[in-house]
């Protein structure tokens, strides 16, 4: 569990250099239309590009730290049990999804 746990530190640690590269390609980009020298038109694909992995590279910490956004109106009403076991099957369901897209970015 140690190595996976470093693994998500490290996904979440590489998702933020991005975040701080993106706000500096943006910020070049500004720059560059601000004083008319052009545009940087590669900053576009870049920033596609990088979103998307951030939000990846993120997520697993987001989710081992309970830090995403849940709506607690029904999971409140739940006993302490069923709550866990149901926390631990939309792990697993995110998990699942997170394989697919996997696979399918793939091909």
């Amino acid at each position: 569990m140690r190595a996976y746990d470093r693994l998500i530190d490290a996904m979440a640690a590489i998702a933020g250099v991005l975040l701080g590269a993106l706000s500096l390609v943006i910020i070049y980009d500004a720059l560059l239309r601000s004083l008319h020298l052009g545009a940087a038109v590669w900053a576009i694909d870049i920033t596609g590009i990088a979103i998307i992995y951030m939000t990846f590279l993120a997520a697993p910490w987001l989710l081992r730290e309970r830090g995403h956004v849940a709506i607690e109106l029904l999971t409140a009403r739940l006993r302490a049990a069923t709550r866990e076991r149901l926390r631990v099957a939309v792990a697993w369901l995110c998990a699942a999804m997170c394989l697919y897209l996997a696979w399918k970015s793939l091909g």
